[in-house]
């Protein structure tokens, strides 16, 4: 199906998540505790479920600006320094996640995605209905799935973007 009403529901749900934490991200805990919470409830509110999509560039792009705009104000104007000339200069969005030992939202997402193909190739023969949905017949696997199944041409960008990153 179309990711698109998910997103959408993702990015409402890791909003009222982040203001359901609102006095923590402004109080004295430490950063570090800080970060922990930051990761286990916005990251993983805004990304869940979304491994059991194919998704578009357009939807990698709604929720790497949604978790773009949650680390900005985590990291509370670090992001931004101010020269000696008066003029301000930012960290790019890539950057920013970087610092908070976060990938961008496509590699972060083909990592989980993989990780639960993995799982899932384990014991393929308890998941013969769902890679028969996600890929076609299963015991006819390379003969009848088409290298433009959505899912399957998501699994092929997964493995190359991984086998790229450092």
């Amino acid at each position: 199906g179309d990711f698109s009403n998910e997103c959408a529901l993702r990015i409402r749900k890791m909003n009222n998540v982040w203001r359901l934490w609102r006095r923590l991200w402004v109080s004295s805990a430490s950063f570090q505790f800080r970060l922990t919470i930051f990761k286990c409830m916005i990251v993983s509110t805004l990304l869940s479920g979304a491994i059991a999509y194919a998704l578009k560039n357009k939807h990698y792009k709604k929720i790497q600006t949604a978790l773009a705009k949650k680390a900005r104000a985590f990291y509370r104007g670090k992001a931004c320094t101010t020269n000696d000339d008066g003029t301000r200069t930012t960290m790019n969005n890539v950057t920013v996640l970087a610092a908070l030992g976060l990938a961008p939202v496509k590699v972060e997402l083909s990592i989980l995605r993989l990780r639960w193909y993995a799982q899932i190739a384990t014991e393929p023969s308890n998941h013969v209905m769902f890679i028969s949905a996600m890929f076609g017949n299963f015991y006819n696997l390379p003969a009848d799935v088409s290298p433009n199944h959505p899912h399957m041409q998501q699994y092929i960008n997964d493995i190359k973007l991984c086998s790229n990153v450092e």
